[in-house]
């Protein structure tokens, strides 16, 4: 059962989609290092500024805060928020295989 509800909510729970009503909080959420992150680049699809750490998904055609990958399993993109539900979803069917297996 709570694996169940665990995987609902990877699929429901919005990875941390970027755009104009968010973007500038998610601008001021990490700071600009200027080697890997640079603030004068911009998404090419999206055509907003690209804070750091986020990456435009070309499955889910959306730019992601802390973008990790997009998971075929879940249909979603794991990012920012719900990497965290996309662990558990992890550890939890781990943990059954393992138990199902002794």
């Amino acid at each position: 059962g709570a694996c169940v509800y665990i995987f609902y909510l990877c699929i429901v729970t919005d990875p941390g989609t970027i755009d104009e009503s968010n973007i500038k909080n998610e601008i001021n959420r990490y700071p600009y290092d200027g080697i890997l992150f640079d603030s004068k680049k911009d998404c090419w699809t999206c055509k907003l500024p690209r804070p750091a750490r986020s990456k435009h998904c070309s499955t889910c055609n959306r730019c992601v805060y802390r973008f990790d990958h997009h998971c075929p399993w879940i249909r979603n993109c794991v990012g920012g928020r719900n990497l965290r539900l996309f662990l558990a979803f992890l550890g939890a069917h781990a943990f059954l295989c393992t138990y199902g297996g002794i």
